[in-house]
């Protein structure tokens, strides 16, 4: 096959993406930065690359995490240029409606269709996808039952149903059949089976089942990590640390910098950026877009069987529409209803317009709900990409950095999968063969190729299509 010029330097820009995605910089020798590591946020992914470094790595190196707030619970701020604005909190914090603990959905889907999700990329790559998610969740499962002190409550295996009404029973049929080419762990649901989980009055009719779904308290399981991470000798925590304000990169004979907003410097010879939606450096330009997602609980007991019945109590599974237009579940004896994203949260919060509707949809569909009880609203920040994949690894060679973020609302299975390989992604241990397939799925090269590498390893010659493929771009 013939190719012209300009082919061909198509060629050679893929060739080095393939290239880039597993180089990384070598650690530098500790005497010549204040740490070898510093990991800022210490939400589930940052918890969990710390966790990661200080327990499997050997031997362990120095680490710093830094939190605007603590583990877990998510941090306040404000994205807005109104500074009268009232900052509202990252993540993992909003999720905490009254005795419903810091609950988060562990979900192997990513929150989109299929048919959407392969708009931006292929079959293999979704088989990829669910590689990472099938880690996330066996992981946060392992570590969640050694760590967490009431995992019967904290960690509820109760699986995940898709839900859709009569007219949406071709698409969800569409759905498994995709899902199912793609390796997922999907379960074509009966009328009757869709009915027992999500009640007849809620009109849903159709559905599929994931079982290795789950829930889980997701700020107590960050706080589990980094205590254990925090007994290692070397490590150190920074909770409620002023606001990170810059983090400048390194090369391969200089540290990178944390700036703080209070003017302190930290250096570092690898720096984690696992910051959610609250820190926007120059390569995430245009690549992560903080997003408002709207929450609202309220009280909730069990329908009567002979009205429809339908969402078990005191738990139930997790469950969402066909179209992600809301998701939902209920945790000791609270209904958690979540939905109305995708809200710029450059713009000020829409919150009590945005929960009143989720409020009214909730009653609509699920009428045994005692409307004279009041719910609690609320607003958290999360992060969307172009992709729906998260963003992974340092965005050159020579880089010192090293993302995790783009959450894309469902961030726990995924962020706990990239957090566990961190240390193969920093140098300090060789990928697994799947651990570098999904490195270089979700990596942040693939949003662009670095031109500055001199050297041509691709023959003209080369085809475009295979090093199309090779690269996942």
């Amino acid at each position: 096959m013939s190719v012209s010029v300009g082919s061909r330097r198509a060629v050679r820009a893929l060739s080095r993406f393939a290239a880039m995605s597993s180089e990384t910089t070598a650690p530098l020798p500790r005497s010549v930065s204040d740490y070898d590591v510093v990991v800022v946020g210490a939400g589930v992914a940052g918890c969990t690359a710390a966790h990661a470094l200080a327990t499997s790595v050997s031997p362990p190196p120095s680490i710093l995490v830094i939190d605007r707030g603590s583990a877990g619970r998510g941090s306040k701020a404000t994205l807005v240029e109104d500074t009268t604005a009232t900052p509202w909190v990252s993540g993992t914090a909003v999720f905490e409606p009254p005795n419903s603990g810091t609950v988060k959905m562990m979900v192997s889907l990513y929150a989109s269709t299929s048919e959407e999700f392969l708009k931006h990329h292929s079959v293999a790559d979704g088989r990829t996808w669910f590689k990472m998610t099938a880690l996330g969740l066996a992981l946060q499962k392992r570590k969640g039952l050694q760590t967490l002190s009431d995992p019967e409550r904290q960690l509820r295996q109760l699986g995940s149903v898709m839900v859709a009404p009569a007219s949406d029973a071709a698409g969800v049929r569409r759905e498994y059949e995709l899902l199912k080419s793609m390796g997922c762990n999907v379960e074509a649901l009966s009328s009757d089976e869709v009915v027992a989980v999500a009640g007849k009055s809620s009109g849903f009719v159709c559905g599929l089942k994931f079982p290795d779904d789950a829930i889980i308290d997701s700020a107590t399981y960050s706080e589990c990590l980094l205590a254990a991470a925090a007994a290692v000798p070397g490590v150190t925590i920074w909770n409620d640390s002023d606001e990170v304000v810059r983090i400048d990169d390194g090369n391969k004979q200089t540290p990178a910098t944390v700036v703080l907003a209070g003017g302190k410097e930290v250096t570092a010879g690898k720096i984690v950026i696992a910051t959610g939606a609250f820190y926007h450096g120059g390569h995430l330009a245009g690549l992560l877009r903080p997003c408002y997602s709207y929450l609202v609980g309220m009280p909730s007991q069990p329908a009567d069987p002979a009205s429809g019945g339908g969402m078990a109590h005191p738990s139930c599974p997790n469950l969402f529409t066909y179209g992600f237009s809301h998701d939902w579940c209920v945790v000791d004896n609270v209904v958690r209803m979540s939905g109305e994203d995708h809200y710029s949260a450059l713009k000020p919060d829409l919150c009590e317009s945005r929960c009143r509707n989720l409020a009214t949809w909730t009653y609509e569909h699920f009428p045994q709900l005692d409307q004279s009880q009041p719910f609690v609203g609320r607003a958290g920040v999360y992060s969307e990409t172009p992709d729906l994949l998260p963003i992974f690894g340092s965005p050159a060679p020579q880089s010192r950095l090293c993302y995790i973020v783009g959450c894309n609302a469902w961030g726990q299975a995924i962020m706990s999968s990239l957090g566990d390989i961190v240390p193969a992604a920093l140098g300090f241990r060789e990928f697994t063969a799947d651990e570098r397939e999904i490195a270089q799925l979700c990596s942040i090269r693939r949003f662009t190729v670095s031109c500055s590498d001199t050297t041509d390893p691709t023959p003209a010659s080369a085809s475009v299509e295979a090093i199309y493929s090779a690269s996942k771009l």
